[in-house]
């Protein structure tokens, strides 16, 4: 979606007070991704892929990528839940499985990690590696 589109979207009515209500939330259940299968998943531009090899971009969540040392790199044009809303959230919960998330759960975590986190075995071993 193109920035002008995602202004328009905003501006929607009922839209504006889903965002309004976003602000209330006290109880927030969300995925870590792998930001190259969350970027095929989203559908991204070439530039998009690019920018993920360029600067080795590990993770993805709410549309931010992030790198290993959690580090927003790039954000793709969406709507709901921002950074800003996930760090003021009290009761987060993430959640990615499979030794292939591990990188993408660390990374997150270095961005915030004033979450519960629900992963397997597999992910945890592989965390601790890192």
């Amino acid at each position: 979606m193109d920035e002008n589109s995602l202004i328009v979207l905003k501006n929607n009515k009922l839209i504006s007070e889903v965002l309004d209500d976003i602000q209330k939330i006290n109880l927030l259940i969300f995925g870590i991704g792998n930001a190259k299968d969350m970027a095929i998943r989203r559908k991204s531009e070439t530039q998009v892929f690019e920018k993920i090899e360029k600067e080795n971009l590990t993770a993805e969540a709410f549309g931010y990528f992030f790198d290993s040392k959690g580090n927003v790199k790039m954000q793709t044009n969406s709507v709901g839940i921002t950074l800003e809303n996930f760090k003021e959230i009290n009761n987060a919960i993430g959640v990615a499985a499979g030794s292939s998330k591990a990188e993408a759960i660390y990374a997150v975590t270095k961005y915030n990690n004033n979450f519960i986190l629900v992963t397997d075995e597999a992910a945890a071993k592989r965390i601790l590696e890192l």
